[in-house]
């Protein structure tokens, strides 16, 4: 029998109440997923915080209706980034969170849809840990699953499997997409535009390329959401006329609920 010099296992609480903090500390840093856009679609925890929160910290992808929930005392702090334009960038957004708590704010850091599903909540929060003050994070809805135009993700007959990926890359790497595509998969990509020619080589490749179609779905669960759905060979002229955050649906699924919508 093998005898494990070290444990298998590493765990570290950020509950403000655990032993591995300072109970008599307050919750300085909250990270909040605001969930895909529409406002009933924040959890109610998400909710509760952001109307305690002295400072928010909000990105581009936080919708209008979620900051209209903020009360109009607390402070609002727009730090987004969107392709094309100056934006802060990730080391000083994470200087400037831990900056604004070190000096007695509660601070509530809302990012668009999930934070640990390419929000970069984890680098965020690698920063937060480090930095020794108590922190909680409260989960949200990720876009994928947040939409409302009537499209599964999996259904026992016809899609056993759903691979979230992204086609947003760091910089200087080259993309490496696991796209092997079949007839029971489901593939979600989001932040994919930046990339979208090299992404249609890609999946043209897949002998199954002719067959499966794609849905594009911008606005997700917002009231002006839209649905396009279309072939891989016309995915790229797609992309370029639109021009809002969207995401991408490749898999046979979508032939299950073509032109359904659940969304009043």
């Amino acid at each position: 029998m093998i005898k494990l010099k070290h444990k298998p296992y590493l765990y570290r609480s950020i509950n403000p109440t655990s032993k591995h903090l300072n109970p008599l500390k307050t919750i300085k840093i909250t990270i909040i997923g605001a969930g895909p856009g529409n406002k009933d679609l924040i959890t109610i925890k998400g909710f509760k915080l952001i109307k305690e929160a002295n400072i928010i910290l909000y990105d581009n992808l936080v919708s209008k209706e979620v900051i209209s929930l903020v009360s109009r005392s607390t402070r609002k702090i727009y730090i987004g980034k969107k392709a094309g334009k100056k934006h802060i960038n990730q080391k000083a957004i994470n200087k400037l969170i831990i900056r604004l708590a070190k000096k007695g704010s509660n601070i509530v850091r809302l990012k668009g849809g999930d934070p640990f599903i390419f929000g970069r909540g984890g680098e965020e929060m690698k920063e937060i840990f480090n930095s020794s003050l108590p922190s909680h994070i409260v989960p949200g809805i990720t876009t994928a699953i947040g939409t409302t135009v009537g499209i599964p993700l999996t259904h026992r007959n016809y899609s056993n499997s759903v691979s979230f990926t992204t086609g947003s890359i760091s910089y200087k790497s080259k993309p490496n997409w696991s796209l092997d595509l079949n007839k029971k998969q489901t593939i979600i990509m989001y932040m994919y535009a930046s990339n979208i020619t090299k992404l249609k080589e890609k999946l043209l490749k897949s002998r199954f390329s002719n067959k499966i179609p794609i849905a594009i779905v911008s606005s997700s669960s917002n009231k002006d959401q839209k649905l396009i759905i279309s072939n891989i060979k016309s995915i790229e002229s797609l992309t370029y006329n639109n021009t809002t955050p969207s995401i991408l649906i490749i898999g046979y699924i979508i032939n299950l609920y073509r032109g359904l919508t659940t969304f009043n």
